[in-house]
C-alpha cells in the first residue's frame, strides 16, 4: 500500500502525455501503412501498460470473473444512459457545434473501415477495450482511489479516459462512459465486465457506420426518453444495493 502512495501522480501524467503524443504521431500515418499503424498502436499500448505495471514494489491482481445478471444490468444501464444522453445533452451540444466539422478525421476513419476492415476492427473492438480498461479502470482508478479517495479516482480516470479519445465535442460523452464503467467495476469487481461492455459500445458504433443507421437516441421520442430514464433508475438501484467490491487488489512485494 505504501508503494502505491509513493507513486507520484505527476509521473503518470507525464507518461500519459508522452503516450498521447506518440499515439497521435502514429495516427498520422497514411492508409497505405494501415497495418504498420495498427500494429504500432498495439505495441504502444502494451509498452505503456508494461511501464505502468512495473511500478516498483507493487503487484497488481486483476479479477476477470463473469456474473451474467451483473453484466445484463450493467449493459442496460450503459446503453440506456447512452440513448438518454444522445436524446438530451447531445442534441443541445449539436446546436452549438457542427458535428462534421468537429470530427475532421471521421471521413478518414470511414474510408479505412471499408478498405481495411480487419485491422480497424481489431483496433477498435479488441485492442482499445482490453488495454483502455486495464489502464483506466485497472491501473488509474485503483492507484488514485488508494492514494486519495474513490470519488477522486472515478473523476480522474474518467477525465483521462475522455482525453484518450481525442474528441473535443464528445468529451462529455466519454467522461460519462468513464464514470459508468468505473462505477460498474467498483460494484462488480471484474474487469471482464468492463472490457465486454467497452467492446459492445465500440462494436455497436462501428456497425452503425457500416450499416449507415443512426443510433436510437438521435431521433428519440419523449416516451422512449422516459423509458430510458426508468431503466437507468432501476439499474442504478440494483447497483446501489450491491456492496462495493474491494479495490485493494494490490499488494506490496
Amino acid at each position: 500500500m505504501e508503494g502505491i502512495k509513493r507513486a507520484p501522480m505527476l509521473s503518470f501524467i507525464l507518461k500519459f502525455i508522452i503516450f498521447l503524443l506518440i499515439y497521435s504521431a502514429i495516427s498520422t500515418l497514411t492508409d497505405e501503412a494501415v497495418y504498420v499503424k495498427r500494429i504500432a498502436q498495439f505495441f504502444l499500448y502494451v509498452l505503456f501498460a508494461f511501464i505502468l505495471h512495473r511500478e516498483k514494489g507493487v503487484e497488481f491482481h486483476y479479477k476477470f470473473h463473469f456474473h451474467i445478471l451483473d453484466f445484463i444490468i450493467a449493459f442496460l444501464l450503459l446503453f440506456s444512459s447512452i440513448i438518454f444522453y444522445e436524446g438530451t445533452i447531445e442534441k443541445l451540444i449539436d446546436t452549438y457545434f457542427n458535428y462534421e466539422i468537429s470530427l475532421p478525421e471521421s471521413e478518414g476513419v470511414m474510408d479505412e473501415m471499408f478498405r481495411y476492415p480487419i485491422p480497424l476492427f481489431l483496433q477498435i473492438c479488441v485492442t482499445a477495450p482490453v488495454f483502455e480498461e486495464l489502464l483506466m479502470r485497472g491501473y488509474l482508478l485503483k492507484t488514485v482511489s488508494v492514494k486519495y479517495s474513490v470519488g477522486v479516482g472515478i473523476l480522474l480516470n474518467s477525465l483521462f479516459f475522455s482525453f484518450l479519445h481525442f474528441d473535443f465535442v464528445n468529451t462529455l460523452f466519454y467522461f460519462m462512459i468513464g464514470i459508468l464503467l468505473s462505477y460498474i467495476y467498483l460494484k462488480t469487481g471484474s474487469l471482464l465486465h468492463c472490457i465486454l461492455l467497452h467492446f459492445s459500445i465500440n462494436f455497436t458504433a462501428l456497425l452503425s457506420y457500416y450499416l449507415e443507421f443512426e443510433m436510437p437516441g438521435q431521433n428519440i421520442s419523449i416516451s422512449m426518453l422516459l423509458l430510458m430514464g426508468v431503466i437507468i433508475v432501476i439499474t442504478m438501484f440494483y447497483f446501489i444495493r450491491k456492496p462495493q467490491q474491494k479495490i485493494a487488489v494490490l499488494s506490496v512485494k
